[in-house]
């Protein structure tokens, strides 16, 4: 089971060369994260995903795979 900080810090080294930001908020029981392009811009917003259900790292992996291809097809339509 993966705590918040390593929750975090998978996310935000997850979508390298790109910028992300991710934060735990509502008393710790959710997440929210952006994805931002080489200028700044931002590709992807998730509002709200749920701490219990990326506290595996399995888990956590697939978000972040299936969050990739949405920026990944969010670049190519630039």
């Amino acid at each position: 089971m993966l705590t918040n900080t390593q929750i975090v810090d998978y996310i935000e080294h997850a979508f390298l060369p790109h910028r992300c930001v991710a934060q735990v908020w509502d008393y710790e029981a959710k997440l929210r994260l952006r994805i931002f392009d080489e200028t700044g811009n931002a590709l992807k917003s998730v509002e709200s995903i749920v701490m219990a259900s990326i506290r595996g790292e399995s888990d956590l992996k697939e978000l972040c795979e299936a969050i990739a291809i949405v920026c990944n097809a969010a670049l190519a339509a630039m």
